[in-house]
C-alpha cells in the first residue's frame, strides 16, 4: 500500500525488484490459476483435500520423485 509514493533507493532496491517480479508473475496467471482450481474442485471434493498441506497434496497427486529400480525390476512383467 502506498508503494507508488515510495522512491527506490539502493537500500530498498532489492525489495522493490522482488515485489515487482512477484506482482508481474502473479498478475499474469491469476485467471489461469483460478480456472485450474475451479476445475480441480469439480473433480475432487474440497473437504477431501483440506486435510493435506501443499507438500502432502503434491505427494498424493504426483507421487514421489524417487524411483526404486529394484522395486520396478521385481514387480514388472515383460511380454512380447
Amino acid at each position: 500500500s502506498g508503494g507508488t509514493n515510495l522512491q527506490v533507493t539502493e537500500k530498498n532496491k532489492k525489495e522493490y525488484i522482488e515485489r515487482m517480479v512477484k506482482w508481474r508473475v502473479e498478475r499474469g496467471v491469476v485467471q489461469q490459476t483460478q480456472a485450474l482450481v475451479r476445475g480441480f474442485y469439480e473433480v475432487v471434493d474440497s473437504r477431501l483435500v483440506s486435510v493435506f498441506d501443499a507438500r502432502e497434496l503434491e505427494l498424493v497427486i504426483a507421487g514421489t520423485a524417487e524411483i526404486d529400480l529394484n522395486d520396478w525390476r521385481n514387480n514388472t512383467e515383460y511380454r512380447g
